[in-house]
């Protein structure tokens, strides 16, 4: 069963996510934007059978508050990770991070080698200096509830958008995804979780799009497995990541949308994290 609690931390209150047994090591599991640790239930409910696990939403979505910094960086969200973490009395564990969650995964391994035993890269972006510009100037515009109700069909879009290009904003053949569109109720709750964040959200994205992985990477000493199947959006910078990461271990995943990807994707990672 995943159950649902908070936090206090200085800044606010930290919503997170928590299954299986208690036990000393417990996976902690960082989600992408826009949304918030319920786009982690599919992997969540698996892997505890396995481990305690603890997903976090990241400061300024889902249910968490957002931080005071006007524009945060990957490393104050590390930080209020660590806030949170410790008021709960953790002290070591293992972490998986998908896309802006593996920036904050990769960010708390490289602050706390002593806290973090190994690290599960899912997915991670090497943007040109061209596209960094692009996507900060165009996809997480300033948004804020409007007096007609506008910004309702605009998170509407702006999700259902992400779904079929990338970026979502290039609306054209050449930017179109081949993926399947997930059901009308799973987009409802990631646009549920917007609409929760719509004028904080944006400062996730930013921090992610100037994160500088390539140097961050580079810094790791602890165990890593990289993953990213072929469906997602990143997987052609794949090669990229590993060519940093010389003596990492890569999980060949299939596309997300196939029967077998959650099989597979749970029997790997738990591997990794057992040893």
């Amino acid at each position: 069963m995943i159950r649902r609690q908070f936090v206090d931390t200085s800044y606010g209150q930290v919503h997170y996510r928590r299954a299986g047994q208690e036990q000393p090591t417990p996976l902690l599991m960082f989600h992408t934007n826009p949304g918030s640790s319920a786009m982690l239930e599919h992997l969540i409910k698996p892997m505890s059978q396995h481990f305690w696990v603890v997903a976090p939403d990241t400061p300024g979505l889902g249910d968490s508050s957002a931080l005071l910094q006007p524009n945060p960086t990957i490393s104050d969200y590390a930080e209020a990770t660590i806030e949170a973490i410790d008021r709960l009395e953790i002290d070591n564990f293992n972490v998986y991070g998908n896309h802006t969650g593996a920036n904050i995964a990769l960010e708390l391994a490289i602050h706390h080698p002593s806290r973090v035993n190994r690290v599960i890269l899912d997915g991670i972006a090497f943007y040109t200096p061209e596209m960094k510009q692009d996507l900060l100037e165009n996809y997480a515009p300033d948004t804020a509830p409007r007096d007609d109700g506008t910004h309702l069909l605009w998170a509407w879009h702006f999700v259902r958008d992400q779904q079929i290009f990338w970026p979502w904003f290039r609306r054209n053949k050449i930017n179109q995804r081949s993926v399947n569109m997930p059901a009308a109720n799973e987009l409802h709750d990631i646009v549920v979780d917007v609409l929760k964040s719509i004028s904080t959200f944006q400062k996730a994205y930013r921090a992610s799009f100037t994160y500088d992985k390539d140097a961050a990477l580079q810094k790791l000493t602890q165990p890593v497995m990289v993953s990213c199947p072929p469906s997602d959006i990143f997987f052609d910078h794949l090669e990229r990541v590993i060519s940093r990461l010389p003596n990492c271990e890569t999980a060949s995943l299939p596309s997300t949308d196939e029967t077998t990807y959650l099989r597979q994707a749970v029997a790997v990672f738990s591997d990794f994290l057992s040893r």
